[in-house]
């Protein structure tokens, strides 16, 4: 038995302040420039009434219904009411895409809530931007990045925040190389930002649910990705914990 690495990695959460402003406003103007790309993807979409009630009114309506309990008073009548108002809501749906896309009116809107986008920061703080000097790689891409070997992540670790012993090691199956970074992250990105806003609503067994899961989650996914011959899955683990108001990830590989 053999300790191939070790990790711990605190989150840190970003202040608003952090977050670089040209990646702010990048986002804001790169997506206030596509209104018209993609009220045109719209109508070329739904160019007419029959379409638009095949794909928009009949789908949304069948999909409906299976979330209406029979059971409850006037059932039917709630489902009909909804497939009727759709079936006739082809022109205000298409007035209101050629008022939002093609008016400014969708510009406008996102540039007046771009302030929304800055809980990004939850994101990047697990994650972080590797173009930024100050921010670099965070702990939730360390963590990931130990077990496919990238030993870059060696040279970002900071002594405030990351402890590593051993080293990156590429420890999964070559059928997962691909795959493996973006199935973990995509897992603690979600854990990660859902719990810490169930913490910040002092929702506490909410929070230990969410992380509970999301570390279930991991251990499926090692146990199929791991190669036996370098980690062993029943050993190793890739998870997300909570202790004394601070978030960590934590990476585990032994043999």
């Amino acid at each position: 038995m053999a300790v191939v690495f070790d990790y711990v990695g605190k989150v840190e959460l970003l202040s608003a302040d952090a977050v670089p402003k040209e990646t702010h406003d990048e986002w804001v103007n790169t997506l206030a420039m596509e209104q018209s790309h993609i009220g045109t993807n719209l109508l070329n979409k739904i160019p007419d009434e029959p379409t638009f009630k095949a794909l928009i009114a009949d789908m949304s309506s069948d999909r409906w219904e299976g979330f209406v309990n029979p059971d409850w008073p006037l059932a039917d009548l709630i489902t009909v009411k909804q497939r009727v108002k759709l079936a006739r809501a082809y022109v205000p749906w298409r007035t209101g895409v050629l008022d939002a896309f093609f008016d400014g009116y969708f510009a406008a809107r996102v540039r007046s809530k771009k302030d929304k986008w800055l809980l990004a920061r939850y994101t990047i703080s697990l994650v972080g931007l590797q173009h930024d000097p100050n921010i670099k790689w965070r702990a939730g891409t360390k963590a990931v990045k130990l077990f496919v070997g990238d030993t870059r992540i060696e040279r970002y670790m900071d002594p405030a925040l990351d402890t590593l012993t051993g080293h990156a090691t590429y420890v999964v199956k070559d059928a997962f190389g691909k795959f493996f970074q973006p199935l973990t992250i995509g897992q603690l990105v979600y854990g990660y930002v859902m719990a810490k806003f169930a913490d910040e609503a002092g929702l506490d067994s909410v929070r230990d649910n969410i992380i509970n899961t999301i570390n279930s989650n991991m251990d499926t996914i090692l146990s199929c990705a791991l190669d036996t011959t370098k980690a062993d899955p029943s050993k190793s683990y890739l998870h997300l914990s909570y202790s004394a108001g601070d978030f960590y990830v934590v990476a585990h590989a032994e043999i």
